[in-house]
C-alpha cells in the first residue's frame, strides 16, 4: 500500500474499510463461522476464520500481516485447524488465490488441488483413514 503514495492515515482507513467489508460479506455468507483474531507478542498479527460443518471444516480466510509471515504462524495455525479435523474425522477445505505464496505452505501440509479456477484453486486436506474427498479428483470453478 505504501506505493500508492497515499499517506498513513489513508491508507488505514482503506485497510480499515476492506477489512469491514470482507468482514460483513464473511458474516453474511458463512453465518457458523469463527472469527479468531490473532495476536502475537501483544499485537494484532492477522485473522482466521474457520467454519465447521458436518461434513468438512473450511477455511474462510487466514490473513496475516507482512511483517508476521514467514516465521511459522500460518502453518501452526494451519496445523491447529488440521488436528481438529482430524481428531474429528473430517477434511479441512480452502480456497487460495492463484499465485499466492500461501499455495506452497498448503501443499507442504498435505492439501490437494482439487478444483482451478480463474482467481482461486480449491484445496482439500483429508486426515489419514479419514473420508473420502468430496470432490471427484481435480475440476475446473469458476470465479
Amino acid at each position: 500500500m505504501r506505493r500508492t503514495g497515499w499517506p498513513e492515515a489513508a491508507i488505514r482507513q482503506f485497510l480499515e474499510m476492506q477489512f469491514s467489508l470482507q468482514h460483513r460479506h464473511y458474516v453474511r455468507h458463512f453465518k457458523e463461522a469463527s472469527f479468531y483474531k490473532i495476536l502475537c507478542r501483544q499485537r494484532e498479527a492477522g485473522r482466521l476464520y474457520v467454519q465447521r460443518g458436518a461434513r468438512e471444516l473450511h477455511i474462510v480466510d487466514l490473513a496475516l500481516l507482512p511483517e508476521f509471515r514467514n516465521q511459522g504462524i500460518g502453518t501452526a495455525l494451519m496445523r491447529a485447524v488440521t488436528d481438529e479435523a482430524s481428531r474429528a474425522g473430517l477434511p479441512v477445505t480452502l480456497h487460495v488465490e492463484n499465485g499466492s505464496p500461501a499455495y506452497r505452505l498448503y501443499r507442504r501440509l498435505g492439501f490437494e488441488l482439487v478444483a482451478r479456477g480463474d482467481t482461486h484453486h480449491a484445496m482439500q486436506w483429508t486426515p489419514a483413514g479419514g473420508p473420502v474427498s468430496h470432490h471427484s479428483g481435480e475440476r475446473r470453478i469458476e470465479g
